[in-house]
């Protein structure tokens, strides 16, 4: 499952899955059984999502009707794209979207993001 690769240019070694069925099955319970602690779990419930809709194959739709909420706030619905959602969550993680997929992709507003409470 998954395969390591090494980027001697970049002093460092990347381990990369690709099928959803090991991202359901392994990744995401492994992640849920030993949950980040830092913003990277609020990246990881965006990404979560994204896996989601991947599996479903959602992100193939033109119109997609999802569901949001946050720990704070009352879930609300909307009609996109699987793709202009996927782009959505995309822009909240990390450091956001890169100019160059602002550019092909103009107007994307990022989700929000999960409210992180550190223990």
């Amino acid at each position: 499952m998954g395969l390591v690769s090494t980027r001697p240019e970049r002093s460092k070694c990347v381990y990369r899955v690709t099928k959803i069925e090991d991202l359901i099955n392994v990744i995401i319970p492994h992640f849920e059984a030993y949950p980040l602690l830092t913003q990277n779990k609020c990246n990881f419930l965006l990404w979560y999502k994204v896996v989601q809709l991947m599996s479903t194959k959602e992100h193939l739709s033109t119109s997609t009707s999802t569901s949001t909420s946050t720990s704070t706030s009352t879930s609300t619905s909307t009609s996109s794209s699987g793709f202009s959602i996927i782009l959505s969550y995309y822009a909240s993680i990390n450091r956001g979207v890169s100019s160059v997929i602002s550019t092909a992709f103009p107007g994307i507003i990022g989700a929000d993001r999960p409210n992180m409470v550190v223990p």
